[in-house]
Order: C-alpha cells, then structure tokens, then sequence
C-alpha cells in the first residue's frame, strides 16, 4: 500500500509540474512585443485576465496586446482559432490578432486552469 502511495504521488507531482512548466508555443497570428497601431488592452495579474470580457466590432481582426505582469508565466490562446502567445514571463508583452465573427469567442491560459475570458462581437 505504501508504494502505491508513493507512485500515486509521484505522478500527482509530475502532473502539477508539467501544468506549470510553461511549454506552450506560440501559433497563429501572434507577435512579441508591443502592437503597432490601436489594440485592444489585456493584462494577466493575479493568475487572472483583466478584464476577462473584451468587446470589439463584429467581423472584423482585432488586435489584442496582452501584457503579464503577474510573478508567474502565462500564456493567451484562442483554441477555436488555434491561436496561441507562447509563455509570457513577467514583463512580457505580445499581440494576438484574432478573427471576430458575430459569435463571442472564448480565451485561457493554458498553463492555468480557470483562468479564462470572452471576447464579445458588438
């Protein structure tokens, strides 16, 4: 009993360090640093995205610069659209363009569980 204990921890362990071990690449349209032009602002503090419902014109791109300036890595990704920053570190800044149809479209941090958000077509 006391070495399936030890194995279930282990693999509880692991599980936990892969969650936060920051491998998310970057895909899609999405660049480092600072947009050029008007942008739509995101900022990830306290394991959360501020705000977490962007509103932005409807069928059109828009343009998302989203800054981390919380102590632990993150990333923003939009699956439907298979968009993705890559880790964020503290400090980091990229942009994301995203393709806004008339439907909200849902985004999270992969590397954190719950921490989501919508952008909403107005």
């Amino acid at each position: 009993m006391k070495h399936v204990a030890m194995i279930t921890f282990a693999v509880v362990a692991a599980l936990a360090a892969a969650a936060c071990s920051g491998s998310s690449e970057p895909s899609g349209a999405v660049a480092r640093g600072d947009a050029t032009g008007a942008a739509v602002e995101l900022a990830i503090d306290d394991n959360e995205f501020r705000p977490t419902r962007l509103e932005v014109p409807a069928n059109k791109d828009a343009v998302i610069r989203v800054t981390n300036r919380d102590g632990t890595p993150h990333d923003f990704a939009v699956a439907s659209q298979d968009l993705n920053t890559g880790v964020l570190k503290q400090g980091a800044v990229a942009t994301a363009t995203v393709r806004v149809g008339s439907d909200p479209i849902t985004f999270v941090c992969t590397l954190h569980g719950g921490m989501k958000g919508t952008i909403v077509p107005s």
